[in-house]
């Protein structure tokens, strides 16, 4: 797995000005994280950022993901490309899969919304 320095991860090209906020484009927030999608310089590809906050979740959590994300070994599971600490947050960098959220996934195919929280509580 390639080390990947926070500054070379960007924003695809857009002709927007850049701002500090504006530098990912949000994908999907949950009660963890949120995803962000971005260019990644050195694998020259559009990259999944999954960003959790210390503050938010606590260190124990977060090392919690962070060991469930070194075992998970599964043809339907994406391995993140590297994980990193910037600020406060841990930085997961994946593939970028263009999909919809687990949520919407989970209502569509017909799963009662008391399962879908209970199975979304679960969720990583």
């Amino acid at each position: 797995m390639e080390k990947l320095k926070s500054h070379e991860i960007n924003e695809p090209k857009t002709k927007r000005k850049k701002t500090e906020e504006n530098r990912l484009q949000i994908k999907g927030k949950g009660g963890a994280a949120t995803v962000y999608r971005a260019l990644c310089k050195p694998l020259k590809e559009t990259v999944a950022i999954k960003i959790l906050d210390f503050d938010h979740e606590g260190p124990d959590k977060v090392a919690k993901e962070v060991r469930l994300m070194k075992l998970v070994d599964h043809v339907n599971v994406l391995k993140a490309h590297c994980a990193f600490v910037s600020s406060n947050d841990l930085w997961a960098v994946m593939p970028f899969m263009e999909a919809e959220s687990f949520q919407h996934i989970l209502k569509t195919a017909y799963i009662s919304e008391a399962k879908s929280k209970q199975a979304d509580s679960k969720e990583m």
